[in-house]
């Protein structure tokens, strides 16, 4: 078949057909750009929508722990849980009380009579109460507490000391004095103060 079009009216239609196709590709580009930048800003807008979301649930909670107290409780746990490692440090005879106690009568001077025994903590912290005839006793006891030969205390402090007056009082006097044990080859220790384990807060984990 012969084509008798002229040559200029052949070539108008074969680059319309051209432009045609081109222009199709066109609007699909357009179309394909068009989805995904609304894919991008649906996926941006929902992000932000969570991490308001987040935002505020985080507020709510902070606010709900605030008023339960969350903290004091805590605070309220770590004491107990002192307390309690205390006892037990106590228990397991930390301390040899009975070799202590007949240890410190022996150092007790003439006028004074022993009261009681306080652990202060498990590294060596005691406070002993005693009544006494009067204040010169008292520091008597003091000092030979103090004394390195007794071999029981590093240091012996008053923590204080007082007196009342009356007739039917034998001991009017009662002195607490705060003592540290001695730290090397205590024989009153079950384990040496320096390695005694420390007290943990609640939640804090232990080496």
């Amino acid at each position: 078949m012969i084509n008798l079009l002229p040559t200029d009216y052949r070539d108008s239609i074969f680059y319309a057909r051209k432009n045609t196709v081109l222009l199709r590709w066109l609007v699909v580009l357009i179309i394909s750009g068009l989805g995904v930048a609304l894919i991008v800003i649906s996926g941006l807008l929902y992000t932000r929508y969570l991490t308001q979301g987040q935002t505020k649930e985080n507020t709510v909670k902070l606010a709900t722990l605030k008023e339960r107290n969350i903290e004091g409780v805590n605070k309220e746990l770590s004491v107990i849980s002192d307390n309690i490692r205390l006892t037990l440090q106590v228990l397991s005879k930390e301390v040899l009380f009975s070799k202590l106690i007949k240890q410190i009568g022996s150092v007790m001077p003439a006028g004074a009579a022993l009261d009681g025994l306080n652990i202060e903590n498990i590294e060596g912290g005691i406070t002993l109460k005693a009544s006494t005839l009067d204040v010169q006793s008292a520091t008597q006891l003091q000092l030979n507490l103090e004394d390195k030969n007794n071999g029981i205390f590093e240091k012996a402090d008053i923590d204080n000391i007082g007196c009342k007056s009356g007739d039917d009082v034998q001991y009017p006097c009662s002195v607490t004095i705060k003592a540290t044990f001695k730290k090397q080859n205590n024989p009153y220790l079950f384990i040496d103060p320096k390695y005694a384990p420390k007290a943990t807060k609640a939640g804090e984990k232990t080496p």
